[in-house]
């Protein structure tokens, strides 16, 4: 058949003829061929969602109704215009048949799923042919590829601990967090290479050439070069707004970001670089641009996309809702990631890995464990208060902090979803208050509460070096005068302890520098000395020093890797755990003017910590006799399920029938 000369009037068409049917029919006729349709298919589809969703004509008493004949009438026409848009379409154009669709999951039975924490914990290359993801394996938590032409995935040396993965331009290198920092390593593995200390990051992408754009928590997005020099802030975020998961658009010249407000929907947005302009797009999270032509979302726990200009950094259409099976982790994240026309994402029955398997177990020092009574749940960085009467403890991916009695056997919850615990607590003294970090009208500080979860949060402290808070774990003077924790002091290129006195003006006040990080501040009843780990030596040991002059000397407790200290029996004990999973014991005299240590000697041994001089995730009893693990419930890690993802091939026409361009 020829090309039409002669195209139809179809402003004739009859009066009650839906507008989407005019618009049908516009598109049909479009000289321009990247927006007009190119399906017959297609066509039907909305000539038969027209007559479903046409207008209802509404009724009020008295009013006659329509004539019998008018569904026929409908009928009739809609039959007339899609043998018109069939013959317009094959007369205009031929287009090639859509690729076909092919759907493959993938199954790792030996990798245990991470989807507690906020993020997303996997990345396509730009290529399309390689996935890296995240995984707990044997304890630990590494970077795995997997090239979609073999069969089983590798892991890629160097990125222990890793997290929050994304590709270089030309998927060459990848870039990924470890320890609340940025790093790069080769795809193939090797040495990596640390870029941005000291921030935790939500998400980042890597442009063309050098540049790196990442979320920092509660500081915006930042641009970091890989071939150094200081970081450039290119978002302020407003109070209570958190800006992640960046991606460069084409052309290097915008960035699609996430805003996540404590009281508002999370929203997408384009930042222009050159101008430092901010634009507002949509209601969503996770937003990523396909090559095709969209941008995909989460919303309302599905997966949404919408046509999109990356020249104009325009929306064309209305969204349509193109998956309903994917995985919204604890965190409130939708797990997928879209590249050169492959879609991958993790199924919803995955959710029941959410929920955690962690028991909490008393562990005696001859290794013998008594579970307490409670049901498995994602719970973290457990303390113990001074009474040993109760426990504080993080619960699911918000953080939330609960007070467990043990004498009464109740869970009380302390915070609500929007507030946020960012450190472990920490009890005073007495036991009335429980410190910790959290937000503060947009900013990160130190305030404390109630235990039994009465009150309001009180703040201590905000603001100037605060920025380091996931990592902060505050200790507490033995006499409540103060705490102590891991912060970023003004000027400071590396992680110190500071100090924030309580009975006078509070203010951060750095207690010594060192070449390394300290983290982990354990304080001697005595409150002569303090214990903590540091990686100044290239490997993370136990140190003491005294107090108040913490930089006047410094003794090394541990001999091979320790952390998360811990003063036991009226401080003639320290109590720590190293690399491979055994709890050491030292003794401590202290009659002179300076402690004396014993050699370490092992109490028993425990499943290996991937996170050694990060999070101290036990406590121990003030007689140093019983230890509060959390130990992976063995009948629910039975039967949890395996890692598991779909990757789906030639999503871009998939998209293109779901949720096709509409003119402007």
């Amino acid at each position: 058949m020829g090309i039409i000369e002669h195209e139809p009037d179809w402003q004739t068409l009859p009066v009650r003829t839906p507008a989407s049917i005019h618009r049908l029919l516009h598109r049909c006729l479009e000289k321009d061929p990247r927006q007009r349709l190119d399906s017959a298919a297609v066509a039907r589809i909305e000539i038969d969602e027209a007559g479903r969703e046409r207008t209802p004509v509404v009724e009020t008493a008295g009013a006659r109704r329509g004539p019998v004949w008018q569904p026929i009438v409908w009928a009739a026409t809609g039959a007339g215009v899609a043998v018109l848009v069939t013959t317009m379409l094959a007369g205009r154009v031929r287009p090639e048949p859509p690729s076909a669709l092919v759907a493959t999951s993938l199954v790792f039975d030996s990798i245990r799923p991470e989807w507690g924490q906020p993020g997303v914990h996997f990345a396509v290359s730009p290529s399309g042919k390689t996935l890296v993801f995240a995984g707990a394996y044997g304890g630990n938590t590494v970077l795995y590829r997997r090239h979609l032409d073999r069969v089983d995935p590798e892991p890629i040396v160097g990125t222990e601990g890793g997290s929050d993965v994304f590709f270089s331009h030309d998927g060459r290198r990848l870039a990924f967090e470890k320890g609340s920092e940025l790093w790069t390593v080769s795809v193939d593995g090797g040495t990596p290479q640390m870029l941005l200390p000291n921030q935790p990051l939500r998400g980042g992408t890597w442009g063309e050439g050098d540049r790196i754009v990442v979320g920092r928590v509660g500081s915006g997005l930042w641009m970091v070069s890989t071939t150094g020099g200081e970081p450039r802030q290119l978002t302020v975020p407003k109070q209570g707004e958190r800006h992640e998961l960046p991606q460069m658009l084409p052309g290097g010249r915008a960035v699609l970001f996430t805003i996540l407000a404590n009281d508002k929907p999370s929203r997408a947005a384009v930042h222009l670089l050159e101008t430092g302009e901010t634009r507002l797009l949509l209601e969503g999270i996770g937003a990523r641009f396909v090559s095709a032509g969209y941008v995909v979302f989460g919303l309302q726990e599905r997966l949404w996309a919408v046509a999109f200009n990356p020249e104009s950094l325009q929306t064309l259409g209305a969204a349509r809702p193109v998956r309903d099976d994917v995985l919204w982790s604890g965190a409130g994240y939708p797990q997928f990631a879209v590249d050169a026309g492959l879609l991958v994402y993790a199924p919803r029955s995955q959710a029941s890995s959410n929920q955690g398997n962690d028991v909490l177990t008393w562990v005696d020092r001859q290794g013998r464990q008594d579970a307490l009574p409670l049901k498995p749940n994602d719970f973290r960085l457990p303390r113990l208060s001074p009474a040993g009467d109760r426990l504080v403890v993080q619960i699911g991916a918000s953080g939330d902090l609960w007070t467990y009695d043990f004498g009464r056997g109740t869970l009380t919850k302390l915070t609500s979803d929007r507030i946020v615990a960012f450190s472990a607590p920490a009890w005073t003294p007495d036991g009335s208050r429980v410190a910790f970090a959290t937000w503060f009208d947009g900013e990160v500080g130190l305030g404390w509460l109630h235990p039994d979860g009465s009150g309001q949060v009180e703040e201590l402290i905000k603001g100037n070096g605060m920025r380091s808070f996931e990592r902060t774990h505050p200790a507490m003077m033995p006499d409540g005068s103060g705490l102590i924790m891991t912060g970023l002091a003004p000027g400071a290129t590396v992680e110190d302890l500071l100090s924030v006195p309580l009975n006078k003006e509070r203010r951060l006040e750095t207690l010594f520098q060192a070449a390394g990080v300290e983290r982990n501040p354990a304080i001697a009843p005595s409150g002569r000395f303090i214990a903590y780990n540091s990686d100044e030596s290239g490997r993370t040991e136990v140190y003491v020093r005294p107090l108040p002059k913490a930089g006047s000397r410094k003794w090394q407790i541990s001999t091979d890797s320790g952390s998360g200290p811990l003063w036991t029996r009226g401080g003639s004990e320290i109590v720590y755990q190293d690399s491979q999973g055994r709890m050491m014991a030292v003794a401590v005299r202290s009659d002179g003017k300076e402690p004396d240590f014993s050699t370490p000697r092992e109490l028993f041994k425990v499943a290996a910590d991937d996170r050694l001089g990060l999070d101290r995730g036990w406590d121990v009893t003030a007689d140093g006799e019983r230890f509060l693990f959390l130990v992976s419930d063995s009948v629910t890690e039975a039967t949890e399920t395996a890692l598991q993802l779909i990757l789906i091939q030639n999503w871009a026409d998939e998209l293109k029938r779901l949720a096709p361009r509409e003119p402007r």
